[in-house]
């Protein structure tokens, strides 16, 4: 009998045990280039998802499409028109490295420990014939050229 009840008490603390449903929103990956002497070229990836990243921050491993770069960080939020984004701006490629292109891999750990695996294609052009939209914040100046999927960067000297 004694049994019984433990196997009673171990399936209902285990029933009892729920995840959070998790699910991803939106993914956006943003190449760009630091208007600097480096050229230096980086990814803005940010992802809305169904958890609140404020009060628990979501953990991502992002790859290169070739696996050579690898990137571990813990997603740092922003508030944009009522929408909490998870993510990062400083995901750098070394000095004088191109961004790949193609398809990369996210791993986003959430803090029940659960790890979802996303893909996300990452494409861009350099021949900038578009004009941009702009957008000032933090000491530096954002051009952003939609069609070409792709950014430069600048201090704004402010």
């Amino acid at each position: 009998m004694k049994r019984f009840l433990l196997l009673v008490l171990i399936l209902g603390l285990l029933c009892g045990c729920s995840n959070q449903s998790f699910a991803v929103n939106e993914i956006i990956a943003v190449p760009y280039s630091l208007d600097s002497s480096s050229g230096r070229m980086g990814l803005a990836l940010y992802l809305d998802t169904t958890l609140d990243e404020t009060q628990d921050p979501l953990q991502l491993t992002l790859s290169s499409p070739d696996g050579v770069y690898v990137w571990s960080f813990t997603a740092s939020t922003a508030v944009i028109e009522n929408t909490v984004w998870a993510g990062s701006s400083d995901i750098c490629m070394p000095d004088g490295i191109d961004l790949p292109q193609g398809e990369w891999e996210l791993k986003i750990a959430v803090p029940d420990g659960r790890v979802f695996v996303r893909g996300l294609s990452v494409r861009y052009d350099t021949r900038l014939d578009s004009d941009p939209e702009e957008f000032t914040g933090n000491g530096y100046k954002v051009y952003y050229y939609r069609p070409e999927n792709y950014a430069i960067i600048r201090e704004s000297g402010d």
